[in-house]
């Protein structure tokens, strides 16, 4: 029996996307079902709490959040289970790779709504065309801080959760996303964990990742692994089809991602089938 779904956010629940309700009419709808019959829900981002409130008014009901890739939880008791970076690794990291002109921009996340966001070789017109794109995302809008000293300070303070390296866009930017996630692993492995999600690289604490924490809330309120629907679109959700045996992959993803997925779905609300026909998730395990 299933009693746990967790899902991403952006590319998976968000999709298609609608700008004024977040999540499209048909998952909110499948979801309440499902949560109204006893099944609880766990949204898994890499995104921090100012996505919730948009989240909520379309589900109206109630369901923890894993935000920051794993950086902490949030449920109705609060925040906790938080892994912040450490603060001496990742001044040192960024020391090191802030005069690489191809990263374009540096943004740090926090417990709170603002990300704090530099971008040292980019000039103030592209800036703004960002700000500009930015605030016409509506429910998907972030607060974003331009300013380079809120940002230092932030970057020097105990209290950041990811670290997420913008390449650009495109193309050419995924492809430059990918060769530098793996080029961080091997040389930074141990002190940090890294997931690439399309042209950006993401950075949290050893063992601060969906899957991970994933797992340990799931202990917390005894759901076993094939109690649980996994549902993603981008590599930092690897980690949770790496430990979750019914994992999901949304259609749009590319096929290499897929292919370490055990279901493709098209919606979110395409889950309806496999939990009312559980022989379809008979064969299913974790792929590492």
């Amino acid at each position: 029996m299933i009693k746990l779904i967790a899902t991403d956010l952006d590319g998976t629940l968000f999709y298609p996307k609608n700008r004024f309700y977040a999540r499209p009419k048909k998952n909110r709808i499948f979801l309440r079902q499902f949560i109204d019959k006893g099944g609880k829900l766990v949204r898994v981002s890499g995104r921090n709490v100012k996505i919730l409130p948009s989240v909520s008014r379309g589900l109206k009901r109630d369901a923890d959040f894993i935000g920051c890739n794993g950086g902490y939880i949030k449920d109705e008791h609060g925040f906790h289970d938080r892994k912040p970076i450490d603060q001496k690794k990742r001044s040192e990291f960024y020391q090191r790779f802030l005069p690489d002109k191809n990263i374009q921009g540096w943004v740090l996340f926090d417990q709170f709504d603002f990300l704090y966001l530099t971008t040292p070789h980019r000039g103030t017109f592209s800036t703004l065309i960002y700000y500009t794109y930015n605030y016409l995302r509506f429910a998907f809008k972030e607060l974003r801080l331009g300013d380079d000293k809120r940002f230092e300070k932030k970057r020097t303070s105990s209290d950041c959760y990811k670290r997420r390296l913008v390449f650009g866009v495109g193309k050419k930017a995924k492809r430059k996303a990918t060769e530098y996630c793996e080029r961080f692993k091997k040389e930074y492995g141990e002190s940090f964990s890294f997931a690439q999600s399309n042209s950006a690289v993401e950075i949290t604490a050893p063992h601060a990742n969906k899957g991970e924490v994933l797992r340990k809330y799931c202990l917390e309120h005894q759901i076993k692994p094939d109690e649980v629907l996994v549902c993603g679109d981008s590599g930092n959700d690897l980690t949770r089809f790496s430990l979750f045996p019914h994992s999901f992959a949304r259609s749009h993803g590319d096929d290499s991602f897929k292919a370490k997925a055990n279901h493709v779905i098209k919606h979110v609300h395409d889950l309806k089938e496999y939990l009312e026909n559980p022989e379809l998730r008979e064969n299913d395990t974790a792929k590492p």
